[in-house]
């Protein structure tokens, strides 16, 4: 009959088997390493994908972009934005809650206007 791990120990410390002789059964010793060469494994993946982020974070932005927080998108760097319109408006009705931005050539959120009594 197997010992179970909350069984008391065979060699009689009056300690459960877990407690005691368990930890240095040869089963346990492998788990530890086993243990310990994944969380070094995943530790260096950590590191290494932090460092080829880092290492690669300016190629990744837009060169040729600045990110407009104002409408939450991208904006062409040396564009007349107000001049120049990128393309057409799609035929059409336009989708539920969107308006068609000239400036911008693409589709925008309606935004109500900030007047408290106004209702919709």
């Amino acid at each position: 009959m197997k010992l179970g791990r909350n069984d008391p120990c065979h060699c009689g410390s009056q300690r459960k088997f877990k407690d005691c002789c368990a930890e240095t059964s040869p089963n346990s010793q492998y788990q530890k390493v086993v243990g310990i060469f994944i969380f070094v494994v995943v530790g260096a993946w950590f590191l290494l994908d932090i460092y080829s982020s880092s290492k690669n974070a300016g190629s990744s932005l837009p060169t040729n972009r600045v990110w407009s927080e104002e409408h939450g998108h991208w904006h062409e760097v040396g564009v007349d934005n107000h001049s120049q319109s990128y393309s057409k408006r799609p035929p059409g009705l336009a989708p539920k809650g969107k308006v068609w931005s000239e400036e911008h050539g693409h589709w925008h959120d309606i935004v109500p206007p900030k007047n408290p009594n106004f209702k919709r």
